[in-house]
């Protein structure tokens, strides 16, 4: 792209009308969820537009508790061993925040799926690294 003089968004924007230049006039960050987080890192969905508000403020509360459970798992799992001071701060975590056995699973699947495809990158797993996942 360098080639053709494109070095910003802007540039591309001026060569033809891409669907998705429309989004850069968006926020990339849900001012509601936003707000209630700590650190602002959840971006928003720029294929649907403007958010829709309805009634169901709950939902936001319920994204925090998971965005903050989240980063307490994502420290803990940050050296790949995880302590049982870790494991007691989790549970405290959970218990605090009332997350849900389902909620708890897709989490952890994610954190999980997260390590294995860093692990995999090389597309090999080696002994050292299946110990590792244990």
């Amino acid at each position: 792209m360098a080639t053709k003089g494109i070095r910003t968004f802007g540039d591309l924007a001026k060569l033809k009308s891409y669907k998705f230049i429309k989004s850069f006039s968006e926020s990339s960050l849900d001012q509601g969820i936003a707000c209630t987080l700590r650190s602002a890192t959840r971006l928003k969905s720029r294929t649907q537009g403007a958010p829709v508000r309805t009634k169901k403020q709950p939902q936001l509360d319920r994204t925090h508790f998971l965005a903050e459970y989240w980063d307490a798992l994502t420290a803990a799992l940050a050296d790949l061993t995880v302590t049982q001071t870790e494991i007691r701060y989790l549970h405290d975590k959970r218990r605090t925040l009332s997350l849900n056995t389902n909620e708890l699973r897709w989490l952890h699947a994610r954190a999980f799926s997260g390590i294995l495809a860093d692990l995999s990158q090389d597309r090999a797993i080696s002994a050292a690294k299946v110990q590792t996942l244990h």
